[in-house]
């Protein structure tokens, strides 16, 4: 299997100074949701009878880890202390070639 790239889009969807109280919330809203999103997907395919996909639970093993190791790092900040985050998605349009 072959992947071409046909395009890419960068979009910076956080870029901005925030308090540790504030970057936390933020932080842990999107993992949550993530991990949610993964979830609901589980318990479809598993509702339909279909299989799970081995990288699904690998990936939702991972944001769980993941927000554990943020959790313990924000535990550690105090309110006076200010974060910049910067998050940027690229979006990459790709040709498959299976042959």
């Amino acid at each position: 299997m072959h992947k071409y790239l046909i395009m890419e889009n960068r979009i910076n969807l956080i870029r901005n100074l925030y308090t540790s109280k504030d970057a936390h919330e933020i932080i842990m809203d999107f993992l949550n949701y993530k991990i949610n999103f993964i979830r609901r997907k589980i318990f479809s395919l598993e509702e339909t009878g279909q299989q799970v996909p081995e990288r699904l639970n690998h990936r939702l093993e991972t944001l769980r880890n993941e927000r554990e190791r943020i959790k313990e790092y924000f535990d550690n900040k105090t309110n006076g202390t200010y974060l910049e985050i910067e998050c940027e998605i690229r979006l990459k349009e790709l040709a498959i070639d299976v042959s």
